[in-house]
């Protein structure tokens, strides 16, 4: 990690402060006997999050055909897991809105939206496949590009030039972010997810799964385009698809993606190749 990040987050200026609920429910993601009334009890301190839970639980996706309305049931119905890291994603989405008031060209509504449309079909996809994609998982998606809000929030005039040359060129964003910044929005967002004591399985994936698109599939930051050419190919719904995806479950929410990807998993490289792909 570099010097110059690490100088941007101890700027408490430019930095959002993680509430205090959400410092709660870190810490109760890290106990493993929590219990349903301990959570409630800490969700009903923030009425806007005991809002957003109870949607959640009567959602299409969630509901039965009766509606509740009281957080202990919202959590029977949900699941205490998922409520732990979904609400605690809920926070760290409303402590980043801080810049929304700025008139800086960034679209936050749509970077919010995007991200709860991608992890949202991403789960709904893992289940439709009967691939089980856990709750930190799902976060850990939609808090991918975390980064791209911290550095669009703190540095609004630098990162404005970073996406204006990476927009003339044809680099990647975290390339174009490396070279004038000195490090890019997967580093910057793991830092600051660590610093506010978000369980570490969602740090990492966070900073080490840094994708781009490239040529209407998902690529992994890290991987070279030699690495690639000699990545092992998965056809979806292949045997071998349904094996990596009954045993290994680092790449069951890869396997899940509407889309192709080529990804690093425990030190290999993996084309997953989707269906409509192996039709072209």
């Amino acid at each position: 990690m570099t010097n110059a990040l690490e100088r941007l987050l101890d700027d408490a200026s430019r930095i959002p402060t993680a509430p205090g609920v959400a410092l709660e429910l870190a810490r109760s993601c890290e106990d493993a006997d929590v219990t349903i009334e301990h959570l409630v009890g800490i969700l009903q301190c923030d009425p806007s999050l005991t809002a957003k839970v109870l949607r959640m639980a009567n959602s299409a996706y969630f509901a039965s055909r009766r509606s509740i309305g009281s957080l202990s049931e919202a959590v029977v119905r949900l699941g205490l897991r998922r409520v732990q890291i979904m609400a605690l994603a809920f926070c760290i989405m409303d402590a980043t809105k801080a810049g929304e008031d700025r008139r800086d060209g960034f679209d936050y509504n749509y970077f919010w939206n995007h991200a709860l449309v991608t992890a949202t079909f991403a789960d709904v996809a893992a289940t439709s496949r009967r691939l089980r994609m856990t709750p930190e998982a799902l976060v850990a998606g939609l808090l991918q590009d975390i980064g791209v809000l911290i550095m669009q929030t703190s540095l609004p005039h630098e990162y404005r030039e970073v996406l204006a040359a990476q927009a003339r060129g044809d680099e990647e964003l975290h390339v174009v972010e490396s070279r004038r910044l000195g490090y890019n929005h997967a580093q910057a967002g793991e830092l600051m997810l660590s610093r506010w004591h978000i369980p570490a399985a969602i740090c990492q994936v966070v900073g080490n799964q840094a994708l781009f698109r490239r040529d209407n599939r998902w690529v992994d930051a890290s991987i070279t385009k030699e690495e690639v050419d000699k990545a092992e190919v998965i056809e979806q719904f292949s045997d071998k698809y349904f094996e990596l995806a009954r045993n290994n479950a680092a790449m069951r929410k890869f396997l899940a993606l509407p889309e192709g990807c080529t990804v690093r998993v425990q030190g290999r490289v993996y084309q997953i190749n989707a269906q409509q792909q192996n039709r072209g």
